[in-house]
């Protein structure tokens, strides 16, 4: 189906921009990836924020680990708020006072934003697929239901 092919090569993209996100904020700050603990943590438990978040990853088919997506998501943030510092900056050299209050609203709000939204593309994904799903359910729904309705052959019980 042409829906599947499109959720699949969007995946495909929100994967790869992931795990290029993360090796930015790995080369940027000198972050390690804890690739051989299952857990993503040193000695600790997983909290339930990253649990639900690997639940959804695994429904929406996205092929990531939680802790790739929170890194990426907070990579994501910081170079938005340098490029909208770096903006705000500009416009306070050779802008009107409101237009540079309004950039560093911006500068405040735009990074905020852009991680949330890398971090609820997999719950969002996981809703559609679980619809797309009960999509289906009622006609299936249907034929059980008629399956019940009809007598059982007597065959089936060893009477004849």
């Amino acid at each position: 189906m042409r829906g599947d092919d499109t959720s699949e090569r969007a995946h495909a993209r929100y994967e790869r921009a992931c795990v290029a996100l993360e090796r930015l904020a790995a080369r940027l700050w000198n972050a390690r990836r804890n690739s051989g603990n299952p857990a993503g943590h040193r000695g600790r438990a997983r909290s339930p924020r990253l649990v639900g978040m690997a639940h959804k990853l695994d429904i929406a088919g996205i092929d990531l680990q939680p802790d790739t997506v929170t890194a990426a998501a907070n990579a994501l943030a910081v170079l938005v708020l340098l490029a909208s510092l770096a903006a705000s900056a500009t416009l306070w050299l050779i802008a009107t006072d409101w237009l540079v209050a309004s950039a560093v609203f911006l500068s405040m709000v735009a990074p905020i934003l852009a991680r949330q939204a890398v971090l609820d593309r997999p719950a969002v994904a996981a809703e559609k697929r679980a619809g797309e799903v009960l999509k289906g359910s009622p006609g299936a729904t249907n034929l059980m239901i008629m399956s019940l309705r009809h007598e059982p052959s007597v065959g089936a019980y060893g009477i004849c």
